[in-house]
């Protein structure tokens, strides 16, 4: 199928003129001198060739995107400073013989020398506002060849300085971190100044100024700029210096009375000397209408010729189609444009109104596009100021636009042309963006479903009288005829649709329409959506009502949300800020005891958070007469930081909020629903305007007493992190530099268990550093200056200790947290409460890798001194990560109350010292899987192994033990209490068992260790069960069924192994011979029924196996005491010696007469 396409061919598309870097294809050439064009040029040569001082003015041209302005003042600056030869044959193009002749005449004889500077650098501050334009000049200048200037910058006068007093620069530099971070050497910094780097030389200036009292800067940037262009003349280079500044836009968002005043100084140099000031911008009404910089820009428009730069008609129509061509190569096209316009000559010739010719041509030449929907385009042109809405984007937008139009099968197949919906459809998000426009866009959400349900045709005309609503009420000051074609009357309407396959139906639309009161006409036919017909007298009420509610500018930006978190989360730690952050909004007209009072609160809550107070206003006046009260507070309240911005909500944006909210709240109470929507909107689009300024605006900052003016809000949170943050908390993961410049998900406030367990576990240093991903800047904690600041066991280095690196203080401040706890702390205590100090200044800690990092590392030396409540074992790595991911949770809120949740306690020294003893004594390293001996728990643990791979018996039958004295027999009952304690044994029981069993270790290492003597004990409590005799055949039966009882060997209760036995013994004792069997005394057993029925025990029953015979005790007794009394590498020898005298008692002869 064919399309528009098949003819017409888009041009390569330059979406906007960028007069900072135009490339070398000569595009300005390409460039249409229309009528407008001609002014500007004509009072450009005015000002800088007249002779009169009242005409000698700086240019500043203003209109919204997309009017050519950056283009014309491009052609504007060639014309004036390329060589003649190469712009003489532009002259032709200019069809004024008069300013034609001028010009040249001008050229013939003078030329300025251009300096092109672009967008905002440095327009925050009026020392970056001066460095930048001094940079900008000299690096044109020596880009052109000129490097000779003898004036100097700012810069080389610095570097002069510097080479010149080496020793009092490199004193700047150690005492001022900023500066030594970016240049720690006076070399460096000659360097830094040499590139014109404005932040070095910022902080060169400040070094210097601490620390010697020097002041860099001599005279003021217009002195310097005069100086530069009379030089400029003295050496030939040409006749003057114009500054084009295009995007000035941006500045006037951000600039401040101090650089207002700069450019009016420069501005007025024009009238003593050939220096001149280009300004382009977007239309000053549209940003400045109000509040404190209108006086400003007043004044500063009188000393420019201030120039609205607006596309007429024809200029818009040439721009239009200039951005395709016609493929003549293909045949029917003149036919093809005849055809579908020939019946439109009428409504052409009422859209021209009677003017040229050339206005009728250039309406036909944007064809397809419909003559209603071009003439409109010729208003949009000066109402939109997007730069991504403009007639020259629409032109080119292959979704919504001209180029998506050609290219579309169906409406070439229809006959159709570009009708008015296709503007709106393109331009909606300006309209929606404009709070004047709100009604309509409250209109059009409210019923373009139930339109789109009537049909497409339906929507293309609801679509058109909305657009002719906007655009009306945007030119209500026009003159009448211009009104009178874009007003939504029904000439308009029907014009929008002329010739359209949709004309015959425009009545019925109409109709349904105003019958459904989608848009009702009005009593002069009139399709007019009314922005409020409410009653005045109850809006009057109503706006006593909202003034009284709305009393203070936090009131206002409270309205709108999302307004208001378009300036709080520029604090949000991650993102933005490297710390947490919960900013407070104050209004300037609150009581000072009020704000006092909530300071000393917020201040005091959560002592690991940055506390900014910002303080707003409705009106200039406010600002200003608070603005000494932030000051004081910013020393009442140290380490706290206070903002106070530039940007004003002023007296008119509240004027038209109180309307808005009236009608909003009165058409609410009247079921009112557009209205209600419309008025709600657009309020909200009021402080959403304001939002924008603040976070664009300038501002003032105090910290401890201190004034800081540095940038623009938008970028205060690299302010807050590089200047201020670390002050706060010196000795927070602020002070490793490498974290002021790291943000995103670094800095991401969650949990980090996994790096937890990877510093707590790890077994040497390349494990423990070993971060990926998100995690890498970790490193830095362990690093200094490249160098590590732990060894291969992850312990701190020697060097490391002797610095105050963060890790270090970390670790400091961790020991003796654990320290003092130890000599507070008896029992239990919670992790919160003993590490309270890290959580506050100068430490910090919060949620962050880094934080968790260092505190895990710290924490992981203290491990083994650990424990668990409720057993002798010290915390485990997966337990105490889990404990620290709850001390963090709480830090997260600013908590370091005691928690039960973290509750620990010390392993005492008591515990350990029996641990080690007893590991020793029983040699436990012997016996197969048992863990070192970390606790009295592993000993506990691996007792019990020993036990039951080695004895097989319970510890207590060792106090029935042949050689076992009253001492040692009490020291096995302490033993077996301490260690089956059902809860943690006491520190008094423990340390009187390491006495005993140390003052034995000998005699008890031989008893413990030696499975015999536990066979012995066994054997001995078997014989002292009265009455009961277990024959030798039943033996290896019973220890099987001893075998069976429900508890661990080594503890096994005496009480129920005796009545084991006992009921083991009745069962034999019944099946042999069913007689009762004789009773035990009460305190042999515990169980009635086995004494009950042990009364007739036979005395047949055979004894045990017989015992073997002692040796000569005398000797066996003088040998132990030889060996015990010698002097050998460890108790194992002793014992190794002993159990040979025990087992071979025939040698203790011969080792009694060896030691003797």
């Amino acid at each position: 199928m064919a399309s528009y396409s098949d003819y017409i061919k888009m041009r390569d598309y330059l979406p906007v003129y960028d007069i900072a870097s135009e490339s070398s294809n000569n595009l300005w050439t390409s460039f249409i001198p229309t009528n407008q064009f001609c002014d500007l040029l004509q009072r450009t040569l005015t000002a800088v060739a007249s002779a009169d001082k009242s005409k000698r003015k700086s240019i500043w041209v203003q209109g919204t995107f997309g009017t050519g302005k950056s283009h014309a003042s491009s052609v504007i600056r060639h014309l004036l400073c390329d060589p003649f030869s190469d712009i003489e044959f532009y002259t032709h193009k200019i069809e004024d013989d008069s300013l034609r002749n001028q010009l040249v005449n001008y050229r013939k004889n003078k030329r300025f020398f251009s300096v092109v500077i672009k967008g905002v650098e440095g327009a925050y501050d009026l020392r970056r506002f001066s460095l930048s334009l001094q940079r900008e000049v000299k690096d044109t200048l020596i880009k052109a060849g000129y490097s000779n200037i003898i004036v100097k910058s700012d810069f080389e006068s610095a570097i002069t300085y510097v080479r010149e007093h080496e020793r009092y620069t490199q004193d700047a530099i150690d005492s001022h971190d900023e500066l030594h971070d970016i240049a720690p050497t006076p070399d460096k910094v000659i360097a830094r100044l040499e590139s014109n780097d404005i932040q070095a030389y910022m902080e060169l200036e400040e070094a210097l100024y601490k620390t010697v009292g020097v002041t860099l800067t001599s005279k003021s940037v217009s002195e310097w700029l005069a100086e530069i262009e009379q030089a400029i003349e003295a050496e030939g280079i040409a006749d003057g210096l114009i500054i084009f500044w295009d995007e000035f836009t941006s500045i006037m968002e951000a600039i401040g009375s101090d650089r207002i005043n700069v450019l009016q100084n420069i501005a007025e140099k024009a009238q003593s000397c050939n220096l001149f000031l280009f300004l382009i911008s977007h239309r000053v009404e549209d940003q400045v209408s109000s509040g404190s910089k209108k006086d400003d820009v007043r004044t500063m428009n009188d000393r420019f010729d201030t120039i609205r730069y607006m596309m007429d008609e024809v200029s818009t129509y040439r721009v239009m189609r200039n951005t395709f061509e016609i493929d003549r190569s293909k045949e029917g096209y003149d036919i093809l444009v005849y055809n579908r316009t020939v019946r439109l000559n009428e409504l052409i010739d009422r859209l021209c109104d009677g003017r040229v010719a050339e206005e009728r041509t250039s309406i036909l030449n944007l064809f397809p596009m419909h003559p209603y929907s071009a003439f409109l385009c010729s208003k949009l042109s000066d109402y939109v100021g997007s730069a991504n809405r403009s007639v020259v984007n629409f032109m080119n937008d292959e979704k919504k636009g001209f180029r998506k139009f050609i290219s579309d099968e169906t409406v070439f197949e229809q006959h159709g042309l570009l009708t008015a919906e296709w503007l709106w459809d393109f331009f909606f998000d300006s309209f929606a963006s404009n709070p004047q426009c709100a009604a309509f866009i409250a209109n059009y959400n409210s019923y373009i479903h139930r339109v789109q349900e009537a049909g497409d045709d339906y929507v293309r005309v609801y679509k058109g009288i909305l657009l002719l609503n906007t655009l009306s009420t945007q030119f209500a000051t026009h003159n009448s005829e211009v009104i009178a074609r874009i007003s939504p009357n029904e000439d308009s309407i029907r014009g929008l649709f002329a010739d359209d396959r949709i004309e015959p139906k425009i009545d019925e639309i109409l109709r349904f329409l105003d019958t459904n009161q989608i848009i009702a006409r009005d009593v002069f036919g009139e399709f007019k959506i009314s922005v409020s017909s409410l009653n005045p007298q109850e809006i009057a009420k109503e706006k006593e009502k909202v003034a009284a509610e709305f009393k203070s500018a936090a009131n206002y930006l409270d309205y709108n949300f999302a307004a208001k978190s378009g300036v709080t989360k520029l604090f949000t730690v991650g993102d933005y800020l490297i710390r947490k952050c919960e900013p407070q909004i104050y209004s300037c007209t609150d009581s000072e005891s009020v704000i006092r009072s909530r300071l000393n609160k917020y201040t005091n809550e959560k002592p690991n958070y940055l506390h900014v107070a910002i303080y707003i206003a409705v009106t200039e006046e406010e600002r200003r007469s608070f603005e000494m009260k932030v000051k004081d507070f910013s020393d009442e309240f140290p380490n706290s930081i206070h903002i106070i911005p530039d940007e004003v909500f002023t007296a008119e944006a509240r004027t038209k909020f109180i309307d808005l909210i009236a009608n909003h709240k009165v058409a609410k109470s009247h079921y009112r629903e557009s209205i209600e929507k419309e008025s709600e909107l657009a309020a909200k689009q009021l402080i959403n305007k304001w939002s924008n300024r603040l976070v664009n605006g300038t501002f003032t900052l105090y910290f401890n007493g201190e004034q800081t003016r540095e940038g623009i809000i938008n970028n205060v949170s690299s302010l807050i992190n590089k200047k201020f943050s670390y002050r706060i908390f010196s000795k927070g993961m602020e002070s490793v530099k490498a974290y002021r410049s790291i943000l995103k998900s670094f800095w991401v406030n969650r949990n980090f268990p996994a790096l937890v367990l990877q510093v707590l576990q790890a077994p040497n240093r390349d494990k423990l550093t070993k971060f990926t991903g998100s995690d890498s800047p970790a490193k830095y904690i362990f690093e200094d200056n490249n160098n590590h600041l732990i060894d291969e066991e992850c312990r701190l280095t020697p060097a490391a200790v002797t610095t105050d690196a963060w890790i270090v203080q970390i670790c400091r401040e961790v020991d003796e947290c654990v320290e003092n706890a130890k000599k507070k702390y008896v029992d239990k205590f919670s992790l919160s409460e003993i590490f309270a100090p890290l959580m506050r200044p100068p430490f910090g800690l919060f949620p962050s890798r880094a934080n968790w990092v260092a505190f895990s590392y710290a924490l992981r030396k203290h491990k083994a001194d650990l424990f668990t409540t409720s057993v002798s074992q010290p915390i485990s790595d997966e337990k105490l990560a889990d404990m620290i991911k709850d001390l963090f949770v709480m830090w997260n809120e600013g908590h370091s109350e005691a928690n039960n949740k973290l509750l620990l306690r010390f392993g005492s020294k008591e515990e350990s010292d029996l641990t080690r003893l007893l590991f020793e004594v029983f040699q436990l390293q012997l016996v197969k899987d048992v863990p070192e001996a970390k606790s009295l728990a592993n000993v506990r643990w691996g007792i019990n192994e020993f036990c039951k791979q080695k004895t097989k018996y319970p510890l207590w039958v060792l106090t029935y033990c042949d050689n076992v004295n009253d001492k040692r027999s009490e020291i096995i009952k302490r033993l077996i209490e301490v260690l089956d304690a059902d809860q943690n044994p006491d520190i008094t029981k423990i340390k009187e068992l390491y006495r005993l069993v140390n003052s034995e270790k000998i005699d008890i290492a031989q008893l413990v260790s030696n499975p015999q003597n536990y066979e012995n004990g066994f054997l001995n409590f078997i014989k002292s069960l009265k009455n009961v005799k277990i024959q030798s055949e039943w033996w290896n039966e019973l220890l099987e069924e001893i075998s069976h009882l429900q508890s661990e060997i080594a503890y096994r209760k005496e009480t129920d192994v005796r009545e084991c036995v006992l009921n083991f013994y009745i069962m034999k004792q019944n099946k042999k011979n069913p007689v009762p069997v004789p009773a035990q005394p009460a305190a042999a057993s515990s169980s009635s029924q086995a004494a009950n029925a042990a009364t007739n025990i036979p005395d047949e029953v055979q004894t045990l196996p017989a015992q073997p015979k002692s040796p000569n005790p005398d000797i066996v007794k003088k040998a132990k005491s030889l060996v015990k009394e010698a002097n050998m590498p460890s108790i194992l020898w002793q014992k190794v010696v002993l159990d040979i005298i025990e087992d071979n008692p025939e040698i203790a002869e011969y080792i009694s007469n060896y030691l003797s």
